[in-house]
C-alpha cells in the first residue's frame, strides 16, 4: 500500500515575490504556478498508483481564501477522488479553525473520498488506522487518542512543531512545538506524518518520523532545504520505507556575496545580495544588478564605514515598494506615505 503526503503548500502564499505582483489579463501569474504545482504532485501521485493521500496542513495560507482558490483547489481534489483515491486533509496554522471558521470547511462532505479533520480523528483504511490531528490540539490529547488505538499499525498525521530533531532548519521550535522528539517516539506508531515545518527529512533514527516539508522554497530563509513530497510505503500493515519525490522548475532563491556580482552574471531564480560594502562598492552593485538576468533580487548592504543597514528590491525605490503594496491590498496609497518616506531618504542621505 502507497501512501502520499504533501504538506504546507500555502495556495495563495504567492500573491506576490519579493514585494511585487505578475498579473497577464487580471490574473496573478504566481497563483496560477501554484495551482499548477500542486496538480502536478496530484498527477504523480495519481501514476504511482496510491491508495491515499494525506495533506498534513496548510493547504491554504489563510483562513478565508478567494472563490477562484477554492474553485482550483476544489477541482483538483475531485480528480484525486475519481481515481478512487482517499484524501486526508488537516488544518494547518495558517488554515486553522477560528471564530471565522475554516477554509477547509467547503470540502467537508463534497466527495466520500475526501476527508476533513477539523477535530481529532481516527480513519481505518486497508489495514491502517490514521489518527489525524489538527494544528492546535495539546501532546497530551494525541497521547490519549493513540490509547485508543489497540494495534501498533497506527499513522499519525500531525500538523505541529518538535523539538529536539535529527534536522536543524533554522526554524523557531520552541514557539510552535507541542512535544520533543523522544516523546513522539514514545507514542510507538508505525508512522508519523508531520506538517509544520518546510524542509523535508526524517526527525528519527528509525526513519519513521518525518516533515514531508513544502513542495519549493517560499523566501531566502529556505535556502538549501530539500523540497517536494512523500510517497510513504507499507507492507502488511508496517512501513517499509519512504520515497522522496522531488520537483522541477521550482521556484530557486540563492544568497551571494557583493563580490560575485559581475557583469553578465545569469541565475534561473531569485538573488539576494548580502554583506558588508563600501560605499563605492555599493554604486557598483546597483549599477551592475541592471545587467544581471534573474527573476529577481534583493541587497542587503552594510555600509563598512556607516552602521546602517540598506535593503532594496528589484532595483525600486522605497515609494515603489509602499506604491505596489498599497495596490495589491487594494488600499488608496495616501499622500502622508509618501512623505515620511521623502523624509527618510532625506535623513538617510544626510548620514551618508
Amino acid at each position: 500500500m502507497q501512501v502520499a503526503q504533501i504538506s504546507d503548500i500555502h495556495i495563495d502564499y504567492y500573491a506576490t515575490r519579493l514585494g511585487a505582483m505578475k498579473l497577464e489579463n487580471g490574473i496573478n501569474i504566481y497563483h496560477k504556478e501554484r495551482i499548477e504545482l500542486f496538480a502536478s504532485m496530484v498527477k504523480t501521485v495519481i501514476a504511482s498508483h496510491c491508495e491515499v493521500l494525506v495533506i498534513s496542513g496548510d493547504l491554504f495560507n489563510k483562513s478565508k481564501p478567494t472563490p477562484q482558490e477554492y474553485a482550483d483547489v476544489m477541482s483538483i481534489l475531485d480528480s484525486v477522488s475519481a481515481a478512487s483515491i482517499l484524501v486526508l486533509i488537516i488544518p494547518g496554522n495558517h488554515d486553522e479553525i477560528t471564530s471565522r471558521g475554516c477554509a477547509l470547511q467547503p470540502f467537508i462532505g463534497r466527495r466520500p473520498l475526501i476527508r476533513v479533520a477539523l477535530v481529532p480523528t481516527i480513519i481505518p483504511c486497508q489495514g491502517l488506522n490514521f489518527l489525524l490531528v489538527p494544528w492546535g490540539v495539546p501532546f497530551s490529547e494525541v497521547q490519549q487518542l493513540r490509547k485508543q488505538i489497540q494495534y501498533n499499525n497506527c499513522i499519525l498525521v500531525y500538523h505541529t512543531g518538535v523539538m529536539n530533531g535529527t534536522l536543524n532548519w533554522g526554524e523557531t521550535a520552541d514557539e510552535a512545538a507541542t512535544c520533543t522528539l523522544k516523546e513522539l517516539e514514545s507514542l510507538d506508531c508505525d508512522a508519523v506524518m508531520l506538517g509544520h515545518y518546510h524542509g523535508q527529512g526524517p526527525l528519527d533514527k528509525a526513519n519513521k518520523i518525518w516533515y514531508a516539508g513544502s513542495p519549493e522554497c517560499f523566501n531566502f530563509g529556505e535556502e538549501g532545504q530539500t523540497k517536494g513530497f512523500l510517497i510513504w510505503n507499507f507492507e502488511q500493515g508496517h512501513l517499509s520505507g519512504v520515497e522522496r519525490r522531488h520537483l522541477l522548475n521550482t521556484v530557486i532563491y540563492q544568497t551571494i556575496t557583493p563580490d560575485q556580482v559581475q557583469t553578465g552574471y545569469s541565475f534561473p531564480g531569485y538573488l539576494r545580495i548580502k554583506g558588508d560594502v563600501s560605499e563605492v562598492e555599493r554604486a557598483r552593485i546597483i549599477k551592475t544588478m541592471k545587467t544581471v538576468e534573474c527573476a529577481g533580487y534583493k541587497l542587503e548592504l552594510m555600509s563598512s564605514s556607516k552602521a546602517q543597514r540598506i535593503v532594496q528590491v528589484s532595483g525600486r525605490t522605497n515609494k515603489e515598494i509602499l506604491g505596489n503594496y498599497f495596490s495589491s491590498k487594494k488600499i488608496a496609497a495616501t499622500q502622508i506615505y509618501f512623505d515620511v518616506d521623502d523624509e527618510i531618504e532625506k535623513e538617510l542621505s544626510n548620514e551618508l
